[in-house]
C-alpha cells in the first residue's frame, strides 16, 4: 500500500502519522499536484488490512485533525472487514466505532478508492 501511496502522491511529499500504532491502517499527509491532502489507507500486509480497535482510534483522531485544517481526505480501501474476536467486540471497540461517524469530514472533500476489496461495516463507516 505504501507503493500505491507513493505512486499517487507527489515525489517525497508523504509524511506518515503513527506508523507503529494501528498498523493495519496507514494515515499520512501528502501532496497531490502540489495541494495538501490527508490519506487513510488499509495496509493489507498487516492483518490483511482488517480494522482493529487501534486502527479505528488512529483513523478517528487523524480524520478529526485533517478536518480541522479543511484538508481533502482520500480513502484507499483494501479491506476484508472488521477484525473478529473478543477484543474487537468489546465495549471499548463499540465505543470506538460510535466515534468514527463523528470523524467523518464536514469541510473538505472526500474520495474513496477501492483497490481490491471493501466489505462490511468497516467501509461504510469511513465514507
Amino acid at each position: 500500500m505504501h507503493d500505491v501511496i507513493n505512486a499517487v502522491a507527489d515525489s517525497g511529499s508523504v509524511f506518515t502519522i503513527q506508523p507503529m500504532f494501528g498498523q493495519s491502517l496507514i494515515t499520512c499527509f501528502a501532496r497531490l499536484s502540489g495541494r495538501p491532502v490527508a490519506i487513510v489507507a488499509n495496509q493489507p500486509q498487516h492483518m490483511a488490512g482488517s480494522i482493529t480497535v487501534e486502527a479505528a482510534d488512529k483513523a478517528t483522531q487523524f480524520i478529526q485533525v485533517a478536518d480541522s485544517f479543511h484538508l481533502p481526505l482520500i480513502f484507499l480501501t483494501d479491506n476484508p472487514g472488521v477484525l473478529a474476536g473478543s477484543s474487537s467486540e468489546s465495549w471499548h471497540s463499540q465505543t470506538c466505532w460510535k466515534n468514527v461517524p463523528r470523524a467523518t469530514p464536514r469541510y473538505g472533500p472526500k474520495i474513496q478508492v477501492t483497490l481490491r476489496k471493501a466489505y462490511g461495516l468497516a467501509v461504510q463507516r469511513w465514507v
